[in-house]
């Protein structure tokens, strides 16, 4: 039997938390566990939809529930299907906005590092292929107007702001 089989990509939600400091931005990146899917990778924290759950409730259970982060705010920055992952998966990214000005301290459940980093700095770090679209979402709006980033395969998402 021929054919090809269609697997419906996973909903991950992914924050940049963002905290604005008197010397500019800082985002968080966490580092992944060594014993995980993509063992000891630097990433924006992010996790998967539980049943029912819209984008934005999951953005922000996941920072909450792995850096022990509230955001005040949290702003879509699009929607990416990364279909090269196995398995597939549709990024739901968002930027949030961190109170104070200057970055917290995290408390880690999941990850296994966390570093505040300016955003010119995030070319610098060895993300994941799949995040690709959503660092360059996040940088065409820290540095441009305050509209969401267009295109990079950006989708409407109706579960945001549900």
């Amino acid at each position: 039997m021929t054919g090809s089989c269609h697997i419906e990509p996973i909903d991950v939600a992914v924050v940049a938390a963002r905290v604005r400091t008197p010397a500019g931005d800082r985002i968080l990146l966490t580092r992944r566990h060594p014993d995980g899917i993509l063992p000891d990778s630097w990433e924006l924290p992010g996790g998967k939809f539980e049943d029912g759950e819209a984008a934005a409730a999951a953005a922000a259970r996941e920072l909450q529930e792995e850096t022990g982060l509230e955001a005040a705010g949290l702003d879509p920055l699009g929607v990416w299907e990364s279909p090269a992952s196995r398995p597939p998966v549709r990024l739901h990214a968002f930027l949030a906005e961190i109170p104070g000005d200057i970055p917290p301290p995290v408390r880690l459940d999941g990850p296994v590092d966390a570093r505040w980093i300016t955003p010119e700095q995030l070319a610098d770090w060895p993300l994941p292929p799949s995040n690709g679209p959503v660092t360059e979402a996040l940088l065409a709006r820290l540095t441009g107007p305050a509209e969401p980033a267009a295109g990079h395969g950006s989708t409407p998402d109706p579960g945001i702001g549900d």
